[in-house]
């Protein structure tokens, strides 16, 4: 699933985005200075729309991961990304990611997670 998060995010494709995450999600993502709900989850979309830059690549890298029974995963990855923009590309950045997914019927959300900048990843 968080390839597919990946992808949509890769696509700037909001609606899909949206559609991973849970109606009662709370969350912290990087940036932000406080946890955040659904109704604010693509916020931090807004910028690089704007100032008209892309995800040109991204890489996932697991860190590590545990099922609980067969309708909650937890997984913990760091991602690293090249933006494009209208200046070309920018400098990889990496974050380290943290999800819970939690299966409604046939469809996987996510509940919760947290994401923090890696100031300096190992190569």
């Amino acid at each position: 699933m968080e390839h597919v998060y990946w992808r949509y995010v890769k696509a700037l494709d909001v609606k899909g985005y949206r559609s991973l995450w849970n109606t009662n999600f709370v969350g912290w993502p990087a940036g932000s200075a406080h946890p955040v709900h659904k109704d604010h989850i693509t916020d931090w979309m807004k910028r690089p729309v704007s100032e008209g830059r892309r995800v040109k690549s991204y890489q996932l890298k697991f860190a590590a991961g545990q099922s609980f029974g067969k309708n909650l995963v937890v997984d913990y990855y760091w991602a690293t990304t090249v933006w494009t923009g209208k200046n070309g590309d920018l400098p990889p950045d990496t974050l380290r990611m943290m999800h819970t997914w939690m299966r409604a019927g046939d469809r996987w959300q996510i509940i919760d997670g947290m994401a923090a900048e890696v100031p300096n990843p190992e190569p």
